[in-house]
C-alpha cells in the first residue's frame, strides 16, 4: 500500500501542476541565457567560482532544475511500481507521472515552436502546443519530409532546416489548417505506422497521409487528434442546443393532459418518411451493416463539425433505420444510397451505424461506422430525442 508521505508527495504534484510549468519554460529559455552568459559573463563568473572555490562552475548548477524533472519522473515511476494497481492512489500517481512527462517534453516542444520561421499565422491564439514531430507526408503522389505540429486550434506543416554555420536547426512554415475542418482516419494502409487528415468541402486529393517514425509517435498522435475532435463536436452540440432552445425549439417535456390507456411510455415514433420528410440539422442517419459487404471509403474516420457548420444545414436529429431484424439488408424497403453531408463535404456509398461514446484507446478497431444519409431517401427511420456529438468512425483499413 502506499504510504501516507507518498500520498502526500501525489496530492502535491497534481495540485501544482502551473508551477511545474515554469520548468517547461526554463528549459525553452535555456539555450539563450546560456548563450548571453558565454558572450557576456564568462570571465566575471569564472574568477567568482575561483574565488568560492567551487568545483562547479555555473553552467553546472543552472543545468540541474533541467535534471530535476527527469527525476521526478523517475521517482514517479518506481513509486508506481511499490502501488498496487487496485490502490487507490496508483490512478493519482500515474496522473502525475503523465503530467510531468508532458512538462518534460513540452520545453522542448516551445523551444522548436520558437525556431519556426517566416510564419504568417498569430500561434498565440491557436491554443496550446500539444506536439511537434518529424513525419513523411503525402499528398496525392508529391511526398516530403515535414516537421508538424499540432495545436490546439490548428494543425501546421514546416521544413526542416539546418543552419550553415553549425548552429541550431529551425523550421520555415508552409501551411496550416484549423482543426475545425479536418477529420481523421487512424489508420492507413497496412504498414501500421501511417494515418490520414481529410478536409470537408475539399477534393480528395487534398488529403494528407501522414508516415510516423513509430507506432508510439503513431498512437500519441491519433489519441491527440481525436480528442481534440471530440471535444470540438461537444462544443458543437452544447452550441447547437442553446441555438434551438432560443428558437423555442429545443428539448421540451412531454406531458400527458390526464391519465389513459395511451400515455405516452416510450419518446421513439416509428413512420415511414415519403419523398423529402421534416429532418433536423446536424442529422446523422445510422444502420447496422456488416463491413465486408461494401467498400468503406473512410475507416476509422472522426467527423468534426467546425463552427460554420450551423449555417450549412437546415435541421437535427437523429434518424435510425434498423430495418427488419437489425440489418438494413433484410428490410424490403432497403436501397443503397450515395451519402453526401454537407458537414462534411464528403460524398460516399455506404450505409453506417453510430457509436454512441468514444473508446477509451483510439487505436482500437471499432466494428460500427456511421455517416450522413441523403435527404432524398424514403426509408423507415426512428427519431430519437436527444442531440449527438456528430461524429464517424468505421472499422476496416484503407
Amino acid at each position: 500500500m502506499a504510504t501516507t508521505e507518498f500520498l502526500r508527495q501525489i496530492l502535491y504534484f497534481k495540485g501544482k501542476e502551473s508551477f511545474f510549468y515554469l520548468y517547461a519554460l526554463y528549459n525553452k529559455n535555456k539555450p539563450k541565457s546560456d548563450a548571453l552568459m558565454a558572450e557576456y559573463g564568462k570571465n566575471f563568473f569564472k574568477q567568482k567560482q575561483e574565488k568560492l572555490g567551487d568545483r562547479m562552475d555555473l553552467s553546472s548548477y543552472l543545468l540541474k532544475p533541467v535534471q530535476r524533472m527527469g527525476k521526478y519522473a523517475l521517482m514517479l515511476k518506481q513509486i508506481m511500481k511499490e502501488c498496487p494497481q487496485s490502490d487507490a492512489a496508483y490512478q493519482d500517481l500515474k496522473a502525475a507521472e503523465q503530467m510531468v512527462k508532458f512538462q518534460l517534453r513540452h520545453g522542448n516542444d516551445l523551444l522548436a515552436m520558437d525556431a519556426l520561421k517566416d510564419c504568417d499565422v498569430n500561434l498565440q491564439e491557436q491554443g496550446s502546443l500539444l506536439r511537434q514531430d518529424e513525419f513523411l507526408v503525402w499528398q496525392g503522389r508529391k511526398k516530403s519530409l515535414r516537421h508538424v505540429f499540432l495545436f490546439e486550434d490548428m494543425i501546421l506543416f514546416s521544413k526542416t532546416k539546418r543552419n550553415r554555420h553549425g548552429g541550431p536547426e529551425y523550421y520555415v512554415y508552409k501551411n496550416s489548417f484549423k482543426m475545425a475542418d479536418i477529420g481523421l482516419t487512424e489508420n492507413y494502409g497496412e504498414s501500421g505506422y501511417k494515418f490520414e487528415i481529410w478536409f470537408r468541402r475539399r477534393n480528395s486529393g487534398d488529403n494528407y497521409i501522414f508516415q510516423a517514425p513509430n507506432s508510439d509517435v503513431k498512437h500519441h498522435w491519433i489519441r491527440g487528434i481525436s480528442k481534440i475532435l471530440w471535444n470540438q463536436a461537444l462544443k458543437n452540440r452544447d452550441r447547437h442546443m442553446t441555438e434551438m432552445a432560443t428558437m423555442g425549439i429545443g428539448n421540451k417535456p412531454c406531458l400527458d393532459i390526464k391519465p389513459s390507456a395511451n400515455n405516452i411510455q416510450d419518446r421513439f415514433v416509428n413512420y415511414a418518411l415519403g419523398g423529402r420528410g421534416a429532418r433536423t440539422r446536424n442529422s446523422i442517419a445510422v444502420s447496422s451493416f456488416d463491413h465486408s459487404r461494401l467498400n468503406n471509403k473512410r475507416p476509422h474516420s472522426i467527423i468534426s463539425i467546425g463552427s460554420t457548420s450551423s449555417s450549412n444545414s437546415s435541421h437535427s436529429g437523429l434518424f435510425i433505420n434498423p430495418g427488419a431484424g437489425g440489418d438494413p439488408f433484410d428490410s424490403p424497403r432497403h436501397t443503397t444510397n450515395t451519402c453526401l453531408s454537407n458537414e462534411s463535404g464528403i460524398g460516399t456509398d455506404v450505409s453506417s451505424s453510430y457509436i454512441d461514446h468514444p473508446s477509451e484507446s483510439f487505436h482500437k478497431d471499432m466494428s460500427p461506422s456511421h455517416q450522413y444519409q441523403s435527404h432524398n431517401s424514403p426509408q423507415q427511420y426512428r427519431m430519437a430525442s436527444q442531440e449527438i456529438p456528430p461524429l464517424a468512425y468505421s472499422s476496416t483499413d484503407v
